[in-house]
């Protein structure tokens, strides 16, 4: 999957209308509750400051709101509301306002834990503005302040970020690993089950039907035990990519197990099944691998199975379906 969204809690892990969402709102809603107390221990609480703090949790809950199922970089907005809040406490109580001014480290940490590496530099300015009014030092002072803080802010955001990358791709590898077979590329039965199902309850709904082929290389057995294994792999890996070139793209082919392999055709009858399968045979054939292949087709895994054994006994290198025995 391209590296084109968000990664970590708002997206891969939690997801943009969950924990989140969820976390930046009650997160908001906590710093306004905090400011509130902060300023009666500063001798600043007003009658507009608690006014402004019930606003600050109404808001937090709309946000909440405004935000389910919206994408990952939305959730910028609840770092940009915490230094924004941050701002108007600054208006109505300075000295509370530089008490808590570090709550914006937590903002650039929730950016690393829900966005991309690099996304924090969207709050870095609001930041820098907000912290430099809320220290109220002289300049030199408050530049040194300021510096540190941004270094504090970078590895909040960025360490975060990058980590939860790392294990972002390392969850995709190896799904890719638990869901594909390694010999040939192919999927194995493990998704197959799984789109077995989807086409079974497609056809529930009343869906165009979809063919199954169930394919078995002709004598394997025997191939390997007089060439080797490795020439086997061979043969099994060639085979897989004959079988994942020759296929459609909206078709879907899996290894089933040994030699044996299973095409699923989603929106298509068994008549235009065998018509890909006879394709199939004949770019196999030009392989020049001399190993040929049976197949039975048919709507069904259970039926595919049956016809599959039935060209066995018809003396292999044929493909039988409800119809008959195909030889070519």
């Amino acid at each position: 999957m391209p590296w084109n969204r968000g990664v970590g809690l708002g997206e891969h892990w939690w997801g943009p209308d969950q924990n989140g969402n969820w976390l930046g709102a009650v997160g908001l809603a906590a710093f306004a509750v905090v400011s509130l107390v902060t300023s009666v221990h500063t001798d600043e609480l007003s009658l507009r400051l608690v006014v402004v703090t019930v606003l600050w949790v109404a808001g937090a809950a709309a946000g909440w709101m405004l935000l389910r199922g919206r994408p990952a970089w939305t959730l910028l907005m609840w770092p940009l509301l915490l230094s924004a809040c941050v701002l108007v406490l600054n208006r109505n109580a300075p000295v509370a306002a530089a008490l808590v001014v570090g709550i914006q480290t937590i903002g650039f940490l929730y950016i690393g834990l829900t966005q991309r590496p690099l996304r924090f530099l969207v709050l870095m300015p609001v930041a820098w503005g907000v912290a430099w009014l809320a220290y109220g030092l002289p300049p030199a002072a408050a530049a040194i302040r300021l510096a540190v803080a941004t270094v504090v802010w970078v590895i909040s955001a960025e360490f975060p970020a990058r980590l939860l990358r790392r294990l972002a791709e390392n969850q995709r590898v190896l799904a890719q690993i638990a869901h594909t077979d390694v010999l040939t590329g192919l999927a194995n039965r493990t998704q197959m089950h799984a789109a077995i199902a989807e086409l079974d309850d497609r056809s529930r709904a009343g869906a165009d039907p979809s063919a199954i082929v169930l394919i078995d290389l002709d004598h394997f057995k025997g191939y390997n035990d007089t060439a080797g294994h490795l020439a086997g792999d061979s043969v099994l890996a060639a085979f897989g990519r004959c079988l994942a070139e020759g296929v459609r793209p909206d078709d879907s082919a899996y290894r089933f197990g040994g030699e044996e392999f299973l095409l699923l055709l989603p929106h298509t009858d068994v008549d235009t099944a065998l018509e890909l399968v006879g394709s199939l045979r004949s770019t196999w054939r030009r392989q020049g691998s001399g190993i040929t292949f049976s197949a039975g087709v048919a709507t069904s895994l259970q039926e595919a199975d049956g016809h599959l054994l039935a060209a066995k006994r018809a003396g292999r290198d044929v493909v039988v379906t409800s119809r008959g025995t195909h030889s070519r």
